[in-house]
């Protein structure tokens, strides 16, 4: 309305143009209104310009547009004008930076959007048109000045904004700086910028806001850095020197990006974005003003920018910068036509470009620079098929970073790197898998990888990339692959350090050593990574590289990452440290005792053993190093600092322990220094001697110990703790005997100090004070030392340590009368005091008990038992719960460790059974104070409620149901607690019984004990291990059992009672790899000879977590039971057997295939593997039954190893019981009179029947009989039926000739014809022969062992690694089981090669490598598709065109430029598709889709609520949402195509009619909408009278139309290819 009013106005009076300015100010001014009461103006003055009268906008254009024309003096003098800025203006470009970003950003249409717009355009025609003194154009510039420079956000408060005063005449107090919304200072800026073009320039404060703007580039976001950007380098408003400085700042912008350590996601993502811009201002193929001229394209941390961006990995949006940048400097570069270079120089010998050009090699270089970028580009896409191809351009590649005939390289190697490191981050294992072994695989004799720089990369990112766990999957070329060998990766990585190692001198190998330590110990490792990777650095060449800060830093490792390792692989980390340490350290710069310290932190253990390989290395290491001055001062003070050590430090409190790792230091160095003397001189006087002089300290203290009364007990305790460490080294050492020096100089120490440590030990063990924190320590020091001294006394001859022997002796008589009474006088418990000492009596009760197990009857044993058992705590214990932080902190692990001893010795005494007990009442308080304990003591009470439940069992089961309750639930508390293992191994001793599992389904204990199974069945599939431990401990004891023969009976009613667990435990396996790697790595370690002792202790530790072990011992169980051959064993083996073909049956899809390696194959398989081991032992009466049953579920859909399986086992029982053939021929007739379904099967059955026939004479009657059923199937219509009759026919013909059958080969003339020819020319039937393994190198009895049934077979059947059970399995869980030859039925080992070979050079074999063997190339018709996962098979490197996906990158790199051609954006039209009347989804999909691929500029749908729909969005790929889409109704859509015509669009409808036009006849306007029909109906004829035209595709078929999107996309191409002028 008031735009209206004002062109009226101007018609009537156009002369007085200020009159009607002032006019249109005040209808402004009016239509805003005053604000709402309670609300602040600034706040909803946008919202009611906007709401109240759209056309405002156009008025404040208008008022622009007058003002433009008038002179500076006019626009000051125009009344209502400033008022119009300061009412109206300011509130809406100085408002809330939400609303106002939301406006900027939205719809140009928007009303929002159009009043910001249009005052920005107002307040810069003010600022051109005033005059320079104009105190409103000042405060104007001002704020612009401040919310560029100062980056300032508007205030919500139009107070805020500028302070009014009615006096307008006070005008330099009225008008202060607006505080401007940096997006509203930004687009008044570029309005001005339009508008004065050049001499803008030479205003001063315009130049201070193109510096302050310079200096925002960094801070401010994207979207603000771009428009910023534009003004800065606006083209023919930028200088050399803004250029200059802008460039300047991007390099600080770089410079602190690299400084910060964790980067965020859109860390120095502005760089790129400014770097854009510049390069558009100033790379131009093309010749440029001189004066906007910048080679920063020269200086090399521009191309360090580039290749920064390339690998943020982060964010595609920076990656697509990068690449254009590169491309766009490549592309001037070249177009130079003069030698161009930058020389990057990351070390002082290196000269190499980092990137160079010269028109003599431009062909060359611009090729290497070409597959560079296609490489590069192909590594963005997800899709494997697409990388596969351009894999094949890495050989050139490497190829040119070789140095040419002049000794220059065409590529520099961190190119080759950013390759490298971004392969690492594709989303495709596979594709990771090829760049690590791409880098591991560096030729770096001929490509200078460390001189340029490399040492970043292969410290960083492929270090990064090994911790990956997958990289060290161990792939089975033939089952003869052994799961022990060294993963591949790790060998080619020890290989590339050893080559890189050789190309450095002396200090760069120093350098690199400990830049390895820095780089690991940096990350965070899992353990299968980690080990090999430390194996791989203890083998690398000798070089003193360490210094202490290298081993301070693996010590964090150690406590950290590598504590929460499995045990067996923490040790093996700790020797290869050990290995390394004595390789690589400098001796010249880490003191001795720093050395020692480090190794007494890997001991922690106990995997450093005298006399073992890692030991005598250490040894070798000090020998060659003793005339170095850091040995020479270690071993010097050696004895001091042992003197040092024990005395303590007098400032601390003097009674304090040593920390464990200082003690195995000083009892390590004391026992190397000895033996390095020994080793050299060979004397081993000499090493007693040095030994002797070690230890006076210790002597010196220990000797004395029992009589000095005030000798500090901290000295005692100290000097006590170094005598363990020492003895038990030499305990643990492998070779122990009187003639070591050591053991005799240690003899005569023990015998000398014997008697006065048994003195204090009697004196100090029961005066200890429970309320100091070190009491328990102290208590178990002691303990350790008794220990360690009876073990040593026990081990050693006992003419060495005599002395020590009989001290020992009167202790334990002292302790026989001592314990007893202390206990007893202790025995109300009614203190912590009371309670420590009777907990110290325990332990020397246990200990003494524990010392010889032949005189258990020392103690009086009824009255001791008596007293220990009914010990109360549970006052104490009540106590506690209410008694203070630091009672509670004392008294806690007291009291478990209490109840552990306690229970430890009243299980000795039942044990011995010199007691009578009152078992029930036992077990109860057993259950009581089961719950009392929370630790790894529970384990001690669990084992000997194991023996009260084997005595109660029968007469309290609910008693014994209840104990193994209160047990389970103990261990679930520590489910995810390192003691796991250690609680759950006591629990299943406990509850898994033999006596216990004997009882029937009817009683509460087996349903207790079922329940429990079923939990641990569920998460053993994830906690490797867990399934293990419970079926290996009762399989093996009921197999011992079986063997004594007289319990086998009990032993078959507990296997009926848990049928179903022996069922599930035989079909079990995991699904996951995780574990996997670790069984694999414990293997292959087991093999290294430098673990020494610890090699036995991997290869148990490796097979108890192996998931194939619970079904192994199953079967191993199976077969001891079956060959007692006794009715019971039969019975119950029918019954197993029946219930695992009906577990087949359930499990078998009803209507669908499964696929490869499934879980339903993996069950298959597993039912008939162990289907094929149990019919060896069933009886004749019930063969029928069970063959019956095969043959119906023989007619399933089954992957190959399933079907031979059953093929093979329907073989053997008409082999095995002649009686199932009549079955099996009516079967046959009732397939061939019915459905045929499952007759591929018969067909390979009946060809391996003829090779298991008794004699001659039966051969011939069944080939004589079989053939007749054959031949008419060979001509049989379906393909698959005809070619397995012909396969059959050829298998029989061959086995005939074979044996010289030559009654059915002159019976039969016809097959002896065809089957000849066949053989000659080399038909499809010879080629599936030799294709088939089963029909070609099988033989059903011949190859029957468990070596085919879980080897050979899955193997050649492309059955997955995991599923692959080697016949060595089954000897190491059941040795004596296989080693006295007592089975008989089936064997172990095949007795023939045929099988293994076919692993090796069968097709089979081939197609086995081809699926799983990495990087190799598919031999043609090896792999069949349908049945191998595209993910497992390997990368073919192809030559020629390849696929190259587009990248767009439209406005998001830098504003107003596009990476296509410049002719695309000024040739491209306005086209809008109108899909009203379409009503089917994916049809709208697709045309949204294609709309968005050829930029049309709108789709209009009938409901906005179609976005929504699965079909829709499944078609258009998201690409709704960069494609603009208005909704318009079907009963609107007249009136649509009404205003479009009215805007000057032409209306052309897609439609056949009387005078309709073919596409490729018309010439589309630019404005164009295209009108498309229902897919039924069209489009009616109401609309289409009013259309200016209609459009048809011409044909050249029958049909008479096409889909409605395909119709749509040919009509939009149309249009595209004329706006394109493509031909």
């Amino acid at each position: 309305m008031a735009s209206v009013l004002l062109q009226d106005l101007l018609r009537r009076k156009k002369g007085e143009v200020e009159e009607f300015i002032e006019q249109a100010c005040a209808i402004v001014i009016d239509a805003q209104g005053s604000p709402s009461e309670g609300k602040d103006s600034a706040a909803c003055a946008p919202l009611s310009i906007a709401e109240k009268n759209g056309d405002i906008c156009d008025v404040i254009i208008l008022i622009a547009d007058l003002i433009s024309d008038l002179e500076c003096k006019a626009v000051t003098d125009v009344l209502g004008l400033q008022d119009l800025l300061r009412t109206v203006c300011y509130p809406v470009i100085c408002g809330p930076s939400d609303k106002l970003t939301q406006m900027s950003n939205g719809n140009p249409k928007d009303d929002g959007s159009k009043i910001v717009h249009s005052i920005c355009w107002l307040v810069a025609v003010y600022i051109k048109k005033s005059r320079q003194d104009d105190p409103v154009a000042m405060g104007i510039i001002s704020g612009i000045k401040g919310a560029v420079c100062d980056n300032l956000e508007g205030s919500n408060s139009l107070s805020s904004i500028m302070m009014g005063h009615e006096d307008h005449g006070s005008e330099s107090s009225s008008w202060i700086s607006p505080n401007f919304h940096i997006l509203s200072a930004l687009e008044i800026l570029e309005h001005i910028q339009d508008s004065q073009a050049c001499n803008l320039l030479e205003e001063e404060w315009f130049r201070e806001v193109v510096s302050g703007a310079i200096q925002s580039l960094e801070s401010v976001e994207p979207v603000i850095c771009a428009r910023l950007c534009g003004i800065i380098m606006k083209e023919g408003l930028t200088t050399h020197r803004i250029l200059e400085e802008v460039w300047q700042k991007v390099k600080e912008m770089h410079q602190r990006s690299q400084a910060i350590s964790s980067a965020p996601k859109d860390k120095g993502s502005n760089i790129y974005l400014v770097l854009c811009v510049l390069a558009n201002a100033t790379l131009s193929p093309g010749e440029r003003d001189s004066s906007a001229t910048l080679m920063f394209y020269s200086d090399v941390t521009f191309w360090m920018i580039i290749q920064q961006g390339l690998l943020c990995h982060i964010d595609p949006l920076t990656r697509k910068r990068a690449m254009f940048l590169l491309k766009r400097t490549l592309e001037v570069v070249r177009s130079r036509k003069d030698p161009f270079s930058v020389t990057c120089r990351p070390r002082e010998t290196d000269e190499s470009p980092i990137i160079w050009w010269s028109p003599d090699n431009d062909s060359k270089l611009l090729q290497i620079w070409n597959d560079f970028v296609l490489f590069y580009e192909a590594l963005g896409e997800v899709q494997t098929h697409v990388v596969q191809p351009v894999l094949a351009k890495w050989a050139t590649l490497l190829n040119a970073a070789k140095s040419d005939e002049e000794g220059k390289p065409y590529l520099h190697t961190s190119w080759l790197c950013v390759l490298l490191e971004r392969s690492f981050k594709h989303e495709g294992k596979t594709v990771t898998r090829w760049g690590v072994e791409q880098a591991l695989l560096l030729d770096v004799t001929n490509i200078p990888l460390m001189t340029q720089g490399g040492d970043k990369f292969l410290f960083g990112p492929l270090l990064s990339v090994l911790r990956e766990p997958y990289l060290y999957t161990t792939c089975r070329t033939d089952s003869t692959t052994h799961l022990d060998q060294r993963p591949l990766v790790a060998v080619q990585t020890e290989a590339l350090l050893n080559k890189l190692l050789s190309q450095l001198s002396y200090e760069q190998k120093q350098e690199f050593h400990r830049n390895l330590v820095t780089g690991i110990c940096k990350l965070m490792w899992g353990p299968v990574p980690l080990t090999l990777l430390l194996e791989s650095v203890s083998g690398l060449p000798e070089c003193p590289a360490w210094g202490t800060q290298q081993l301070y830093d693996f010590r964090e490792v150690l406590q950290s990452s590598v504590l929460v390792f499995p045990p067996a692989v923490r040790s093996c980390i700790q020797v290869f440290l050990s290995l390394a340490t004595i390789r690589l350290v400098d001796v010249s710069s880490v003191p001795l005792h720093e050395v020692f310290t480090f190794l007494a932190a890997l001991n922690a253990s106990g995997t450093l053993k005298r006399g073992e390989h890692v030991w005598q290395q250490i040894c070798n290491w000090l020998s060659m190093n003793r005339n170095t001055e850091a040995f020479l001062s270690g071993a010097g003070s050696c004895a001091k600092d042992l003197k040092d050590k024990i005395t303590g430090d007098p400032s601390e409190d003097n009674a304090s322990s040593l920390h464990e790792v200082e003690v195995d230091r000083l009892a390590l160095e004391i026992l190397m220094l000895a033996d390095v003397h020994s080793q050299e001189s060979g004397n081993g006087s000499n090493c007693r001697a040095v030994l002797g002089t070690l230890t006076v300290p210790l002597r010196e203290v220990l000797c004395t110990v029992g009589n000095r009364i005030y000798l500090p007990p901290g000295q005692a305790d100290r000097s006590i703790q170094v005598l363990t460490a020492i003895t038990g080294i030499v305990l643990n050492s492998t070779g122990t005997d009187n003639k070591d020096p050591v053991v005799q100089e240690l003899n005569t120490i023990l015998n000398e100090t014997a008697a006065e440590i048994f003195i204090y030990l009697m004196r100090r063990i029961f005066s200890l004070d429970v309320s100091k924190a070190e009491s328990l320590d102290k208590v178990h020091t002691y303990l350790d030392l008794l220990s360690t001294l009876n073990s040593y006394c026990s081990t050693v001859e006992s003419s060495g340590v005599l002395q020590a022997t009989a001290q020992l002796e009167s202790f334990k008589k002292t302790l026989v009368k001592d314990c007893p009474a202390v206990l007893i006088s202790s025995s109300e418990a009614e203190s912590t005091q009371d309670l420590f000492r009777s907990y110290v009596s325990i332990e020397l009760i246990s200990w003494r008990l524990n010392c010889s197990h032949s005189d258990k009857g020392i103690f009086q044993a009824q009255e001791l038992y008596s007293t220990i058992l009914h010990l109360e705590i549970s006052a104490l214990h009540d106590n506690k719960k209410s008694s203070s932080v630091g009672e509670r902190d004392s008294t806690g692990p007291l009291i478990g460790i209490f109840l552990g001893r306690k229970w430890s010795c009243i299980h000795r005494f039942l044990e011995a059974g010199h007691v009578t007990a009152d078992y029930e009442g036992a077990l109860r308080r057993c259950i009581d104070e089961l719950s009392l304990v929370s630790d790894t003591n529970s384990t001690l009470i669990m084992d000997c409620a194991a023996f009260l439940l084997r005595k109660l069992v029968s007469s309290s089961p609910d008693l014994c149901c209840e104990a193994v309750t209160a047990a389970w639930c103990c261990v679930m508390d520590f489910y995810r607690n390192k003691h796991f293992w250690e609680l759950y191994s006591a629990f299943v001793d406990m509850t898994f019984q033999h006596e216990l599992l004997t009882q029937g389904p009817e009683t509460p204990l087996f349903n207790t004990i079922q329940k429990i199974f079923e939990f641990i069945l569920i998460k053993g599939e994830t906690k490797l291990g867990l399934l293990n431990l419970v079926v290996s401990n009762v399989c093996r004891s009921w197999q011992q059992l079986i063997v004594e023969g007289q319990h086998t009976a009990e032993v078959i009613k507990a296997m009926t009672n848990y049928t179903y667990s022996l069922r599930k435990s035989v079909l079990f396996g995991s699904m996951k790899r995780t574990g996997r790697l670790e069984e694999e790595l414990l293997l292959y370690l087991s093999t290294n000879d430098t673990l020494g002792s610890l090699k036995g202790t991997l290869t148990t530790t490796s097979i108890e977590r192996d998931p194939a072990l619970v079904r192994v011992a199953v079967i191993n169980l199976l077969i001891r039971l079956g060959e007692t051959k006794s009715p019971e064993s039969q019975t119950f083996l029918v019954h197993f057997l029946q219930s695992l073909l009906e577990e087949e049956k359930a499990v078998t899809p009803e209507k669908k295939c499964y696929v490869l390696n499934s879980q339903v194959h993996r069950i298959k398989q597993r039912v008939w593997q162990a289907a094929l081991v149990v019919i060896n032992y069933i009886p004749q009466e019930s063969s029928n039954a069970i063959f019956k049953q095969i043959l119906i579920q023989l007619a399933s859909e089954n992957q190959s190893s399933a079907k031979h399986m059953m093929e093979w086992l329907v073989v053997l029982m008409i082999h095995r019981f002649p009686s199932t053939v009549e079955q099996f021929w009516a079967r046959l007739d009732q397939m061939i009179e019915g459905s045929r379904c499952g007759f591929s099967p018969i067909l390979i059955i009946m060809s391996q029947l003829g090779a298991v026939q008794p004699s001659r004479e039966a051969k011939v009657s069944f080939y004589n009989k079989a053939v007749p059923i054959i031949f008419p199937w060979s001509l049989a219509p379906t393909v698959s039926l005809r070619v397995q009759s012909q396969v059959a026919l050829f298998k029989i013909w061959l086995d005939c000739r074979r044996d010289g059958l030559t009654e059915v080969l002159d019976r039969y003339p016809t097959l002896n014809a065809c089957m000849e020819y066949n053989e000659n020319r080399g038909s499809a039937i010879t080629n599936k022969m030799e294709g088939n393994f089963f029909l070609k190198d099988f033989h059903p009895l011949l190859d029957y062992s468990l070596e085919t049934i879980f080897q050979s077979l899955p193997y050649l059947t492309l059955v997955i690694d995991d599923e692959l059970v080697i016949p060595d399995l089954f000897l190491q869980e059941s040795p004596d089981l296989w080693g006295d030859d007592s089975v008989k039925s089936i064997a172990l080992f095949n007795s023939r090669e045929t099988l293994r070979l076919a692993q090796k050079l069968g097709t089979a074999a081939d197609k086995r490598k081809s699926a799983f063997q990495l990087h190799s190339v598919i031999p043609k018709s090896s792999v069949d598709l349908s049945v191998i996962d595209f993910k497992e098979r390997p990368l073919p490197l192809g030559g020629g065109d390849v696929q190259k996906k587009i990248t767009p990158l439209r406005e998001e790199l830098a504003p107003g430029f596009e990476e296509s051609d410049p002719t695309t954006e000024a040739n491209k039209g306005q086209l809008v598709v109108v899909a009203t009347l379409v009503d089917r989804m994916p049809n709208l999909g697709g045309l949204c889709r294609t709309g968005e691929i050829f930029g049309v500029e709108r789709l209009v749908i009938g409901s906005a609520r179609y976005l929504e729909d699965k079909s829709f969005l499944g078609l258009s790929v998201t690409a709704e949402k960069w494609l603009p889409i208005k909704e318009v109704r079907p009963s609107e859509l007249k009136d649509y195509l009404t205003e479009m015509r009215h805007q000057g669009y032409t209306l052309v409808g897609l439609e056949q009619t009387a005078n309709s036009i073919q596409i490729n006849d018309y010439r589309f306007p630019a404005k164009t909408l295209i009108l498309l029909g229902n897919e039924r109906t069209g489009i009616p004829v109401e609309l289409i009278h009013h259309l200016d035209v209609c459009v048809e595709i011409p044909q050249l078929g029958y049909i008479r139309s096409l889909n409605v999107h395909v119709s749509g996309a040919l009509l939009i191409w149309e249009y595209t290819r004329q706006m394109l002028g493509l031909g």
